[in-house]
């Protein structure tokens, strides 16, 4: 049984599956969205897919009267994570990150890189959870490494650009099969005129038998 409330804005969901992260089941699940929703104000003509989608525990649902980009919800985190260390990285990088989303010449220090880069890694894990019903999310692993060191993990490329005004959000997955998920993962989005790219891959270890 599922019990949905609103307090705060953040709609919760009972469920005995774990969060993505941290991997808890006594924090109920929420409907968090892949880029965060109170920016929406900031880019008011930025639109999105015709169709925006959510995932679920039965695979992808559509969001009736949602079109635009920053709409679009998993619901495989915890009101703890949601609530906590994202929202709270959200707002590191906000004063910066939106700026450039404006196309405004915008330099970094190594604080402010590090931290564009932490986001970035966050923001591409979770958008992976939109194609979790395909089997094409990032693996547990990652989610998990990335939860203990806040941090980007090894095997892991952040690029990002200027671009001119574009609905640019793509998750190409190399899924080995008979494996539960992704062993690579290149996201790409971009929020106005920033772009940006995350790959990731894991190590892929075969056994023979002899």
């Amino acid at each position: 049984m599922k019990l949905h409330a609103r307090a705060d804005s953040v709609q919760y969901v009972t469920s005995s599956r774990p969060c993505m992260f941290c991997w808890r089941t006594d924090s109920p699940l929420t409907k968090e969205h892949v880029y965060p929703h109170h920016w929406r104000k900031f880019f008011p003509d930025v639109g999105g897919p015709d169709n925006v989608w959510q995932s679920g525990p039965r695979g992808f649902v559509e969001r009736r009267g949602a079109n635009h980009q920053f709409d679009n919800q998993v619901r495989d985190i915890c009101a703890a994570c949601n609530s906590g260390w994202m929202r709270q990285l959200d707002e590191r990088v906000r004063p910066f990150v939106i700026p450039m989303a404006h196309g405004v010449l915008t330099s970094l220090d190594r604080s402010q890189t590090n931290a564009f880069r932490t986001w970035a890694t966050k923001t591409a894990l979770v958008r992976t959870l939109q194609d979790r019903s395909q089997q094409q999310q990032a693996h547990d692993d990652r989610f998990r490494e990335f939860f203990a060191n806040r941090r980007p993990f090894g095997e892991l490329v952040v690029q990002a650009a200027a671009c001119d005004y574009c609905h640019v959000d793509n998750n190409t997955s190399w899924v080995v099969p008979g494996e539960p998920s992704a062993t690579s993962n290149t996201v790409t989005f971009a929020i106005g005129r920033l772009f940006a790219q995350v790959a990731s891959s894991i190590r892929v270890i075969t056994s023979t038998g002899h």
